[in-house]
C-alpha cells in the first residue's frame, strides 16, 4: 500500500466518502467491479487515517532506541511515546 496519499486526494473523495449510498453492501447489488472499487477507496481512506496515527509513533519508536541505545529496537522510551501523541 502507498504511505503517502496526497492529501489533495483524499480531500477530493470526502463527498464520495460521506455519501450513504457509497457503502459496498448497497454497491454490491448493483455490480460486482464497483463494489470492488468502492472497497477498495475505502480501505484506502482507513488506511490513510490509520498511517497518520502510526507513522509518528513509528519515528518515536526509532528515536527511542532500546536498552542498548540501538535504532529499531521494540522498547520506546515513555518520553518519546508522549512527545509523538
Amino acid at each position: 500500500m502507498q504511505d503517502n496519499i496526497p492529501p489533495e486526494v483524499i480531500t477530493a473523495l470526502q463527498p464520495l466518502l460521506s455519501d450513504p449510498n457509497f457503502q459496498p453492501a448497497k454497491i454490491k447489488k448493483v455490480s460486482q467491479a464497483a463494489f470492488g472499487l468502492c472497497s477498495w477507496v475505502r480501505a484506502m481512506d482507513t488506511y490513510d487515517r490509520v498511517a497518520k496515527v502510526v507513522a509518528p509513533k513509528r519515528r518515536a519508536l526509532k528515536v527511542g532506541g532500546g536498552p542498548s541505545g540501538r535504532e529499531g529496537s521494540p522498547r520506546i522510551s515513555l518520553r518519546a511515546l508522549i512527545l509523538s501523541s
